[in-house]
């Protein structure tokens, strides 16, 4: 049989006659029928960004994933587009597997090959550029094709927070004017001509530099109990994706692996991520530059320097010192 586009469960009678019988009371018999409704796609859109973005700000970032929520695969051509409100302006979208334009505006991408039911395209990145005078808005993107006849769920808003540019953010930072915002703890202080490393003055900067360690004693022993500290900057604004740290620094330790630790982190949101953990171990200042912030694009952030001898052991070296810390 041919089960109609429309059908609904039945039940199929057939019935047997002749045959030179007198009982005719048990010659038919029913089949009742379940009819499932058809395998079809059905096509969902999700779309995510992290943290808030920041007016000016180039090489924001949206998540946009197409799940097939149905019971079938699709066929055909899927096309997700997005218009981007005003405030954004689009400047690349990409995915594997995906065909994206975007100009002329709305940005689109198309893709045509099946999805299974419960599965999900490899995501589409889209960047956009933040105008400087932009405001809180909302950015919606819409999935259309593959087959599918359920068209109520196709569309997914992102409401997106706009940070003030705050004068550009940032941070450059020498000590030279004191340390406004910054918190220290354990050993760390800010010194003017140290005379515990070299160079003579122990800084790199003209005369300040933030220092872990004594400095009646130049070291960081104090006794029989291990220590530590933290150095953290005042929150900084405007990351972007280009974002960079750098920082100059002076270290002296005993040199074995997990011990006297000198570890830099990123603070976003109250929680840590380790940016590096410095090895070097000499009698030099070294400058370090370019380690990316874009992970942490769109968000307020914090640099902590963290020092941490793990034991009591060893611990008549140098230390660390600190300065020339900048966020562009």
């Amino acid at each position: 049989v041919t089960v109609a586009a429309n059908a609904t469960n039945l039940t199929n009678t057939a019935t047997v006659a002749g045959g030179g019988e007198t009982n005719t009371s048990n010659d038919s018999a029913s089949n009742p029928t379940t009819i499932n409704p058809p395998a079809v796609p059905d096509l969902t859109i999700a779309k995510t960004h992290a943290g808030n973005f920041t007016q000016g700000q180039v090489g924001a970032t949206y998540t946009i994933t197409v799940t097939n929520s149905g019971t079938g695969s699709t066929s055909g051509t899927v096309t997700v587009t997005d218009p981007v409100p005003t405030g954004l302006t689009a400047t690349a979208a990409s995915g594997s597997g995906w065909t994206c334009t975007v100009t002329p505006a709305p940005v689109s991408c198309n893709r045509s090959d099946a999805l299974a039911a419960g599965n999900s395209y490899l995501p589409i990145t889209l960047t956009v550029t933040v105008a400087a005078n932009a405001t809180n808005l909302t950015n919606t993107a819409t999935v259309a094709g593959g087959g599918e006849t359920n068209t109520s769920n196709d569309s997914a808003s992102n409401p997106t927070t706009i940070n003030p540019s705050g004068g550009g953010g940032g941070l450059n930072e020498n000590f030279e004017t004191g340390a406004v915002g910054w918190t220290a703890t354990g050993l760390w202080h800010l010194v003017n001509n140290s005379g515990c490393v070299a160079p003579a003055l122990g800084y790199s900067s003209p005369t300040h530099a933030f220092y872990y360690g004594q400095d009646a004693t130049c070291d960081y022993a104090t006794g029989n109990s291990p220590n530590t500290g933290t150095l953290t900057s005042p929150s900084i604004t405007g990351i972007t994706a280009q974002s960079t740290l750098g920082f100059s620094y002076y270290l002296g330790t005993e040199g074995t692996p997990g011990y006297d630790t000198a570890t830099v982190y990123v603070i976003a949101g109250g929680v840590p991520t380790t940016l590096q953990t410095l090895t070097t171990n000499d009698t030099s200042w070294h400058t370090v530059t370019g380690i990316s912030l874009a992970q942490f694009a769109g968000q307020t952030i914090q640099i902590q320097f963290t020092f941490n001898t793990v034991d009591q052991y060893a611990n008549s070296f140098k230390g660390w010192l600190v300065d020339n810390v900048v966020v562009n």
